[in-house]
C-alpha cells in the first residue's frame, strides 16, 4: 500500500484503483539548506532517496532533463531500503540529510512536527500522482477485492475522509 502508480512499476506489478490522487512529490530540505528557485537550481545537488521509490524515478527523469539543457544532473544519494519516507524525513529534520522528495500529504503532516524541515511545495518532481496497493499480476480475485474495499474507504468517501483527516491532517497521533 502506499505506492505511486508509475509506468516502471506497472511492469512488475499490477495496482488497485488509487485511494488516492492529485499528490505531488515535492522537495524537503533542511531549514538551514538554500531555497531553490526551481528543479533546475538543484543542478548539482545531492538529493537522498531510496532507490526503489517513485522519487528515484522523478530524479532520474529530471536528470534526463537537465542533462538536455547542459547541466549538471542531481545527485541521487541511495539510501537503505528499509528506511520509510517518514525515517528521512527525520533524518532531514536532524539536518544529517540535506534535502529529500516526500509525497505531499505526508512531508505536510510531518512538518507540522518536525520543526526543523522545509517543505517546498512550488518544486514538484512528479504532479498529480495516484497511490495505490500493488498486487502480484496473475491475482485478479484479491485486485477485485481490494478494489470493492477501496470504493467504499478511500478518501472522498465518509470512512476515507475520516481516516485521511485522522493520519494526514491531524498531528496528534504522529
Amino acid at each position: 500500500a502506499g505506492l505511486t502508480i508509475t509506468e516502471e512499476r506497472r511492469k512488475i506489478v499490477d495496482f488497485t484503483a488509487p485511494y488516492l490522487t492529485g499528490i505531488n512529490e515535492i522537495l524537503v530540505t533542511y531549514k538551514k539548506a538554500s531555497a531553490p528557485e526551481d528543479l533546475d537550481a538543484l543542478s548539482g545537488k545531492r538529493i537522498f532517496v531510496r532507490k526503489s521509490s517513485s522519487y528515484y524515478e522523478s530524479l532520474n527523469a529530471l536528470n534526463r532533463r537537465l542533462k538536455q539543457k547542459n547541466s549538471s544532473p542531481v545527485k541521487i544519494e541511495a539510501l537503505d531500503e528499509n528506511l520509510e519516507t517518514e525515517d528521512i524525513l527525520e533524518l532531514v529534520n536532524t539536518g544529517a540529510l540535506e534535502r529529500t522528495v516526500s509525497d505531499s500529504h505526508i512531508a505536510e503532516i510531518w512538518s507540522k512536527v518536525l520543526g526543523d524541515i522545509k517543505v517546498h511545495e512550488n518544486i514538484k518532481f512528479r504532479e498529480g500522482g495516484k497511490i495505490a496497493w500493488a498486487v502480484r499480476k496473475q491475482n485478479p480475485e484479491l485486485k477485485q477485492s481490494l478494489n470493492h474495499f477501496i470504493r467504499k474507504h478511500r478518501k472522498g468517501t465518509l470512512l476515507g475522509n475520516i481516516f485521511f483527516k485522522r493520519y494526514y491532517e491531524q498531528k496528534r497521533w504522529v
